[in-house]
């Protein structure tokens, strides 16, 4: 019998899924290989005379998460062949392999046609400024924090940040010149990776891709096949023993994959048989939101648990943070979807719902860990914004200013609802001229109106007649300041006024006038109250807490 021996070449501990076909496309073995080790395939093929036959050659395929494949052909003796599956390549730096299993970075490599300064064609379009803001729940509270990058590394558009996550829940903001505000979760406990890498993409949208890994993306990539639902691909790597041990035997020493093991036994009908694994997991480890929506999920697959108590198990992940990884998202909201009950359901899990349904589709990322576009952890986007901290725009600053957009929410619809204590500020979507209602307009005004504007385009102001203009109201304090037309609400993305920082100083407390000036009292030992979350309130912690990361003019 012929044996095949498969490996991985890679900058970092990795694994994929494989498959491996004859010549005329038949499958012949399955399975998964890691770069720790060689994995050997016995190869059987059968003739109509029920005897082995040789195999000349085979293709051996390995599947990456964003669909993708990387292909070897292998010529193969009587013993059987070697292959040798080069993950790595293209990578322009050593150090950034690890992010190639999750995104092609071959437009960075010097196997693209290159501009006279030697860089990339691909990877030629402005990038220009990028920030970032730390995010630290604590309290039941969302607060921004100082970040120190343990190191930053890089050359011309290219960053890889690293930083040490404590055992709390954190969220990392980024945004740019030409980079869409998002809050991505990371995994908390550890060291974390962030790679900024110019984007394939043209002139529109993001000029950067963002990967987040840990140390050992083993499990960053079964998450990801599981988030894009190839669930085959994350059970074969599921079922390599170090990373079966890691998910469920090592959960004291790495949470997150055992969170990871607790997705894959659940979309695998597994989970029940290890509740009592779950159960330990929720407490030693009560801060990570995905373990209390595991399980509820759980809950509701079993007999005999009441819907009342599922429906306490889901307000009660909320009130720890959002999950780390994107699925837990998504399986929050099918959850609560199973559970609401429509036009009579208690305000406190409606309002829930409605938050959990915001960020959701806010979300912007098919990767492993949750992104979602926002302004802060409380006000999630429908619409990507861009530009630098102080103040955001509805287009990259390389597309020049455009005309603001129409923004409306559905009449009648609650501007804000909760997620656990967090008041959560509801997004707006653009209106087409579909949307549009012109109830109280002539029929020649209307008929002016339509004639300038095509179906598919978002109403600004430049659309609107100087009567029209009678009914705007323009409303201050927003990160994109907006402007109400009346008759809908509509509203307008404009640009932002960052407004004077909140002062920090001390402040003393004085008793009455009848004691002496020097019996002042200083509260040292006293509490100080926290400052109510409001617009204002995010808008200057995102502020006074962002550093640069990236400057393409330096």
């Amino acid at each position: 019998m012929q044996r095949l021996r498969v490996s991985i070449t890679a900058g970092t501990a990795l694994a994929l899924p494989i498959e491996i076909y004859t010549p005329k496309g038949s499958l012949i073995a399955r399975g998964a290989v890691s770069s720790r080790d060689t994995k050997v395939f016995e190869l059987s093929m059968r003739g109509k005379d029920q005897t082995d036959r040789l195999l000349e050659r085979v293709y051996v395929f390995a599947k990456l998460p964003r669909g993708t494949t990387i292909q070897e052909v292998v010529e193969l003796g009587a013993e059987g062949g070697d292959a040798v599956l080069n993950i790595a390549k293209g990578s322009p730096y050593e150090w950034l392999e690890w992010v190639t299993p999750f995104r092609s970075l071959r437009h960075l490599s010097g196997e693209q046609p290159h501009d006279p300064v030697g860089l990339s064609l691909s990877a030629s379009r402005r990038i220009g400024k990028v920030w970032a803001t730390l995010w630290e729940f604590q309290e039941r509270r969302w607060e921004a924090r100082n970040v120190r990058f343990e190191s930053l590394q890089g050359g011309r558009g290219i960053r890889q940040l690293t930083i040490d996550v404590p055992h709390r829940p954190h969220l990392l903001q980024l945004g740019g010149e030409e980079l869409a505000w998002r809050l991505i979760s990371l995994p908390p406990g550890e060291q974390v990776n962030i790679a900024l890498t110019p984007s394939r993409q043209g002139g529109r949208g993001d000029a950067l891709d963002i990967t987040v890994g840990r140390q050992h993306p083993e499990n960053e990539l079964v998450m990801t096949y599981l988030s894009q639902g190839n669930l085959p691909e994350a059970s074969r790597l599921a079922e390599l023993k170090y990373i079966a041990d890691s998910m469920l035997y090592e959960k004291f020493n790495d949470p997150i994959s055992a969170v990871a093991g607790g997705y894959i036994l659940l979309k695998t009908n597994q989970l029940e048989r290890r509740e009592n694994w779950l159960r330990n997991l929720e407490l030693h480890f009560p801060h990570i939101a995905d373990v209390k929506i595991l399980k509820a999920a759980l809950a509701r697959e079993q007999d005999g648990v009441s819907e009342k108590d599922i429906r306490k198990m889901l307000l009660e992940a909320m009130e720890v943070g959002f999950p780390t990884f994107s699925l837990g998202m998504t399986l929050l909201l099918d959850s609560m979807a199973a559970m609401h009950r429509g036009e009579a359901e208690k305000p406190q899990f409606h309002r829930a719902y409605l938050a959990v349904q915001a960020y959701v589709r806010a979300m912007c990322s098919n990767d492993a860990y949750l992104a979602f576009y926002g302004k802060s952890p409380a006000e999630p986007l429908w619409s990507p914004i861009y530009g630098m901290e102080k103040a955001g725009a509805a287009t990259p600053v390389s597309q020049g200013s455009s005309p603001p957009v129409f923004m409306r929410r559905p009449k009648g619809a609650p501007r804000s609802a909760r997620y656990g204590a967090t008041s959560v500020t509801l997004p707006l979507a653009p209106a087409s001229r579909k949307m549009f209602e012109f109830t109280h307009e002539p029929h020649e005004t209307r008929q002016a109106l339509q004639g300038r504007i095509t179906t598919d385009h978002w109403l600004s102001l430049q659309d609107l007649t100087q009567s029209e203009w009678k009914n705007v109201k323009v409303i201050k304090n927003k990160t994109i300041p907006s402007v109400e037309i009346q008759e809908l609400p509509n509203y307008l993305a404009m640009q932002e006024d960052a407004g004077p920082a909140m002062s920090s100083a001390p402040r003393k407390l004085k008793l009455h006038s009848s004691l002496r000036p020097e019996e002042t009292i200083e509260p040292a030992s006293a509490p100080k109250p926290k400052p109510s979350q409001n617009a204002k309130y995010w808008q200057n912690e995102r502020i006074t807490h962002s550093i640069s990361v990236m400057d393409e003019d330096e």
